[in-house]
This record gives C-alpha cells, sequence and structure tokens, in this order.
C-alpha cells in the first residue's frame, strides 16, 4: 500500500495525492449518507406503524370507556329502581 502511495506521489505529486484524498472523502461521504437516508425510512416507516398502532389502542381505549358508561348507567337506574320498589313495600308495610 505505502509503496503504491509512494509511486502515485512520484507521478502526481502532493496536489495528486491531496485530490485522491478528496476523491476518497467524498465517496466515503455518499455511502454514509446514503446509510443514513435508508436508516431515516426505515424509521419513519416504523413511526408511521406506531403511530397506527397508537390511533387503533386510543380508540379501543374511547370505546370501552364508553361501554363502561353504559353499564355505569344502567345500574344506576337498576339502583334508583329497586330503590322505588323499596320505598314502595317500606310504604305498604308502614300503612299495615
Amino acid at each position: 500500500m505505502e509503496e503504491a502511495v509512494l509511486n502515485y506521489y512520484l507521478q502526481a505529486g502532493f496536489g495528486g495525492i491531496i485530490a485522491m484524498i478528496v476523491v476518497y472523502q467524498v465517496i466515503q461521504s455518499g455511502k454514509i449518507a446514503s446509510r443514513q437516508q435508508e436508516q431515516l425510512q426505515n424509521l419513519a416507516v416504523e413511526l408511521e406503524q406506531q403511530s397506527t398502532i397508537i390511533s387503533n389502542l386510543q380508540n379501543i381505549q374511547i370505546k370501552n370507556l364508553d361501554k363502561w358508561a353504559r353499564v355505569e348507567d344502567r345500574l344506576i337506574s337498576e339502583i334508583h329502581d329497586v330503590s322505588d320498589d323499596l320505598k314502595e313495600v317500606k310504604g305498604m308495610l308502614s300503612r299495615k
């Protein structure tokens, strides 16, 4: 490797070595940018999937809360009915 660089230096001079280093850096930067772009695309897909999952979970939670609210309303209504029946029975007993 050192001999190849030395031969290139003898043929192209210091400017050639600098040009070779710059070209190498540009190529490496391009490879790194490509990898980063691919990783960003993967993250975007993963983020979209997570957003969908969160949205689905929110919808499920809202449905569960609505269901419990309806159950609670029914229970309260039944308690009022039983209370009314109890008052009626109590009134009947007090009249006897």
